[in-house]
């Protein structure tokens, strides 16, 4: 399938690298070569960007990350690659809803790895989430919230984590849960157990 894909789409390789990494036992050195091959045989000789190059280069910097055997710069590379060849990242007239959606998760994902330990760096997480809310546009998703109220513990500022925490279940509030967001908003103070169980529902 993959000669048959052309060099206009990256698609096809990020499908099969993805494959091969949520395998029962994971190939990771097998979609690594995937992804190499997909983001080289997509590089387009002119100005005319390939389709999907931003999903590819993410799905290889979280298999970078998950084999934890690379550099946790290459992962960070890989993650602005992928903000680079974002739909509308470089200004272009492609800035519908989904293209900032996915600038949003890429960003997302970034502050995610900031967070992790293999950087440990709450500082930087917090700026990338915050620059993820910004792009998605429609106040951010619960995700992005949640990981800001991790960070703001992180960086001792329970306070602050309290009021992420509850922007992200007022994102996710209907009328079926805007009983737990009041209970959660009447309690006097948030132990760091209670942070730790809302964070895991989100």
């Amino acid at each position: 399938a993959l000669p048959r894909a052309g060099s206009d789409d990256a698609d096809p390789y990020r499908i099969y690298g993805e494959h091969e990494m949520e395998r029962d036992l994971p190939r990771f050195e097998r979609a690594r070569h995937i992804f190499y091959r997909g983001a080289a045989g997509s590089s387009a000789p002119d100005d005319r960007r390939p389709r999907n190059l931003a999903p590819l280069f993410h799905a290889w910097a979280v298999c970078e990350w998950r084999a934890r055997d690379s550099p946790p710069e290459r992962v960070a590379r890989l993650l602005e690659l992928a903000a680079q060849h974002a739909a509308g990242a470089r200004g272009d007239a492609d800035d519908h809803a989904p293209a900032r959606t996915t600038r949003s998760w890429i960003l997302l994902s970034r502050a995610q790895f900031e967070l992790s330990s293999l950087r440990r760096d709450p500082q930087l997480a917090q700026h990338y989430v915050s620059l993820s809310i910004v792009e998605h546009g429609a106040g951010g998703t619960a995700e992005a919230w949640t990981l800001w109220g991790d960070v703001a513990l992180r960086l001792r500022n329970p306070g602050y984590a309290r009021t992420c925490y509850e922007q992200a279940l007022q994102v996710l509030a209907d009328g079926r849960n805007t009983e737990r967001l009041e209970a959660l908003r009447g309690l006097v103070r948030w132990e760091p157990a209670v942070f730790a169980a809302v964070s895991g529902r989100m």
